[in-house]
């Protein structure tokens, strides 16, 4: 059996010679497209069975992460973890200026309320002593 990657060169990767069944296991180390070449020079076989498994049901295990791999990744991880602590302390600090402001608010609009209804009573006895006032000035100039 031959192998030929594309654009490389041809090797052959096994043989055997006098059996009647051949089992054989081919794990390449990286992708692309391959060519395999079977040969029977003897004429002792008349059919192929050729099965490709990649991956984990190949139990390559080549492909998956190691741990040096993952440390970008758990990098990445932790950068958004404060990231996002960061934001959520922000939004804890924003929630209480906001009813702190809200109390602001009210008290302040308790004081509008208030200085409003001393004005108006302010308002009220200034009027009700005037009217006095002028009621006294009529019933003088009425008496003389």
């Amino acid at each position: 059996m031959t192998l030929q990657k594309q654009n490389d060169h041809i090797e052959q990767i096994y043989q055997s010679e006098g059996k009647t069944q051949l089992i054989f296991d081919y794990t390449t180390m990286e992708g692309g497209n391959y060519q395999f070449c079977f040969e029977d020079k003897l004429g002792l076989y008349n059919e192929i069975y050729l099965e490709y498994l990649i991956g984990i049901e190949a139990n390559d295990m080549h492909e998956i992460a190691q741990k040096q791999d993952l440390a970008l990744v758990q990098e990445t991880l932790n950068n958004i973890q404060a990231k996002l602590q960061f934001m959520k302390q922000q939004l804890i600090i924003f929630s209480q200026v906001k009813l702190e402001n809200i109390f602001s608010l009210e008290s302040l609009y308790s004081y509008i309320v208030q200085a409003d209804i001393i004005g108006i009573t302010i308002f009220a006895v200034v009027i009700i002593i005037e009217v006095y006032v002028l009621k006294k000035k009529i019933l003088m100039k009425k008496i003389q």
